[in-house]
């Protein structure tokens, strides 16, 4: 900041008459008038004016020009440093005026250099510490900044290690994949060989059998030539009756030596029904055997029925009774006494299971698997933290028996038959639209010490519109 001087410090230049400038002793001393009266000074001054016309100014001097201009440029670059630093240091103004305000009203009377040194003095120190709290600010966006970019980098870090996850694990599923397939195909290659081994066995036997008439017939065709020959030969004897009664084949007796008779017939028509007919259902139907998992036999263990549930004879169909008495039911503590509930006849601990349920047009139902010592009473829960992993029919929708709130399940079609599949080792649990064999949900049950039972509710009546059976579906194959 440059300290202006006080404004009186410079000199003023005032213009002078050049004719009183030049001639001073006598605008001073002049008495006289034209006609020779004594003139007071200002009369005599008068006089020439009016003689001589205006008086000329006089121009300033060089030295005069230049300390003018240096103040007009101090000017200037005052107001324009004023007009930079106005924002930023009016609150420092205002605290530097207010101290120098003083105690006891005191006022400070300095000169215009010093006034303008405080300024600047406090102007430097306002810019400094607004300098030095933007630095602040810019560190500290820094560090954050940083912190961000650090947790991009976990983030980006974890999404590389779920993604290389989620490759190993479909690599997996491919593998099972073409494993499975694998297995198809060399049980389809067997069969294949099987059906083709025995049509060769059939053409072979079929061809040795024409190969063996055909070499018969063509040994009495050799017969027949020979007789022909001979019969000629005999022909061109000259001695007739001699001829007569020599021939060998004239005589009766001997007639059958030159007549054919065809070998036995050979069973030559193919038939395709032996070999082709109905062969993928053949097929279909001896992989039965071979087909893992295969279906599993599946019935309801009365045992663990609600006391308001009704089983069939054959243990294949439940269903809710609201009025059915229940005075006779034992007690047992695997019975379910709050949800209409009931357990399948066999448990799960190892291996795959699939087995078919049929829930026709009923409007409410529930199937799955459930933790053999999930509890028969009332439950805080019903989904998968209390050992349950179901899919309902509820409302209209089908819902997968999620915690804390049930997940829907998009279904293109009404589902009639459920079709359920129980990996041990893998710990899943999948359902099935049973007649289009399309998935529609998997649970993925985690770490399970205990044995898994298949679950069934078939809910209650619903003012009558619930009132059919759940029945377990056993496809014949």
């Amino acid at each position: 900041m440059i300290a202006l001087p006080h404004q009186h410090a410079l000199p003023l230049l005032r213009p002078c008459d050049a004719e009183s400038e030049g001639r001073a002793d006598s605008c001073v001393t002049g008495r006289f008038g034209q006609r020779g009266e004594r003139l007071s000074p200002g009369e005599a001054v008068a006089e020439r004016a009016q003689h001589r016309g205006p008086p000329l100014r006089r121009r300033p001097s060089v030295e005069a020009a230049a300390a003018e201009a240096r103040l007009r440029g101090v000017l200037i670059c005052q107001r324009q440093a004023q007009q930079q630093t106005h924002t930023h240091t009016h609150s420092c103004t205002d605290s530097s005026r207010t101290q120098h305000g003083g105690a006891g009203g005191a006022k400070y009377s300095v000169t215009g250099m010093n006034q303008n040194h405080y300024k600047g003095t406090n102007n430097n120190n306002c810019s400094k510490s607004l300098l030095s709290d933007q630095k602040e600010k810019l560190i500290q966006a820094i560090k954050r900044i940083k912190h961000e970019v650090d947790e991009c980098r976990e983030a980006e870090r974890e999404t590389f290690i779920e993604s290389s996850g989620v490759e190993n694990s479909f690599d997996v599923l491919e593998r099972e994949v073409r494993s499975e397939f694998e297995n198809l195909h060399r049980f389809l290659d067997e069969e294949e060989c099987k059906d083709l081994e025995r049509l060769q066995r059939e053409r072979q036997k079929q061809v040795k059998q024409l190969k063996e008439r055909e070499k018969k017939i063509a040994a009495q065709a050799r017969d027949l030539e020979t007789a022909i020959s001979v019969l000629n030969k005999k022909l061109t004897e000259e001695d007739h009756p001699k001829l007569l009664r020599s021939s060998p084949f004239l005589s009766c007796p001997n007639r059958s030596q030159v007549s054919f008779k065809p070998p036995a017939e050979v069973d030559t028509e193919v038939r395709s029904g032996q070999f082709v007919g109905p062969i993928q259902y053949r097929i279909w139907k001896h992989m039965k055997s071979w087909l893992y998992p295969s279906i599993t036999s599946m019935t309801f263990d009365p045992e663990t029925a609600h006391p308001n549930l009704s089983l069939s004879k054959s243990c294949t169909s439940v269903w809710f009774e609201e009025d059915k008495e229940t005075k006779d039911s034992q007690p047992n503590p695997q019975r379910f006494h709050y949800y209409y509930s009931v357990f399948g006849n066999q448990s799960f601990t190892t291996g795959r299971h699939y087995w078919e349920v049929e829930v026709g047009c009923k409007t409410a139902w529930r199937l799955g698997v459930a933790r053999a010592d999930v509890p028969r009473g009332e439950m805080d829960a019903t989904g998968t933290s209390s050992g349950i992993w179901t899919m309902a029919m509820k409302g209209g929708s089908v819902v997968a028996c999620t915690d804390p709130e049930p997940t829907k399940v998009n279904v293109s079609t009404r589902l009639v038959r459920i079709g359920l599949f129980l990996d041990c080792e893998k710990e899943e649990v999948s359902f099935y639209n049973a007649v289009t064999m399309s998935p529609i949900y998997t649970f993925s049950m985690e770490y399970v010490d205990v044995a898994l039972f298949p679950f069934f509710n078939p809910c209650d009546a619903d003012e009558g519109r619930n009132v059919a059976a759940l029945k377990i579906f056993n496809p014949s194959i």
